[in-house]
């Protein structure tokens, strides 16, 4: 297993966020948006940060 520098931080990895100050969601706007999305191949991820 290779080393890693301690002094990067994981999110390094990643580009930065599109948008720098997302609203809030509420569950049941989440679901709708998710059963109504008519594009296929369509994906999400749901990462809850609370």
């Amino acid at each position: 297993m290779a080393s890693t520098d301690a002094a990067t931080p994981w999110h390094a990895a990643y580009p930065p966020p599109l948008n720098k100050s997302p609203t809030a969601m509420t569950r049941q706007a989440v679901l709708e948006m998710m059963k109504d999305s008519n594009i296929t191949g369509k994906n999400y991820i749901l990462i809850d940060l609370c």
